[in-house]
C-alpha cells in the first residue's frame, strides 16, 4: 500500500525531525519543521464534524517528533491525514529520491487542452 511505502521511505527523516509549526487552514494544512522544510495538504474540510474539536488526538502538535505525525497517515480522520500528508511533504523535501525531475510540474506532464487534472485528498 502507498501509505507503507511513504513510512518507509520517510522513516529516518521522521524519526530525527522534530516539527515547528502546524497550521490547519479552511483550504490548506500546513507542516513547519524545525529545519525550515514545509510541507502541504489539502484540508478536506467538507468531511470534519461541526465544532472546536475535530482534530482527535494529543496536542499540541508542534514540538512533537514528524514519526508521529507521519503516522497520521493511516488514521481514519480526515484531518489526522491531511497533517500526515503535509508532513510527509515536509520531509520529502529534503529526501534524496531517485528517478525526479526538477523544475515545473507542468513542463513534465505535457498537459494538452481538453487534460482534466484534478486534486484528491
Amino acid at each position: 500500500m502507498i501509505i507503507e511505502r511513504i513510512e518507509r521511505l520517510l522513516e529516518a527523516e521522521a524519526r530525527s525531525t522534530r516539527i515547528a509549526d502546524v497550521r490547519i487552514g479552511l483550504g490548506y494544512t500546513a507542516v513547519l519543521t524545525e529545519s525550515g522544510s514545509t510541507g502541504l495538504a489539502y484540508t478536506p474540510r467538507e468531511e470534519l464534524g461541526r465544532g472546536c474539536s475535530v482534530l482527535s488526538g494529543t496536542q499540541p502538535l508542534a514540538g512533537r517528533d514528524a514519526a508521529e505525525l507521519l503516522a497520521y497517515l493511516g488514521s481514519a480522520g480526515a484531518l489526522e491525514r491531511a497533517v500526515g500528508l503535509a508532513t510527509a511533504n515536509a520531509l520529502i523535501g529534503t529526501h534524496e529520491i531517485k528517478n525526479t525531475f526538477e523544475g515545473d510540474v507542468l513542463d513534465v506532464l505535457a498537459l494538452k487542452s481538453g487534460d482534466r487534472v484534478g486534486m484528491d485528498n
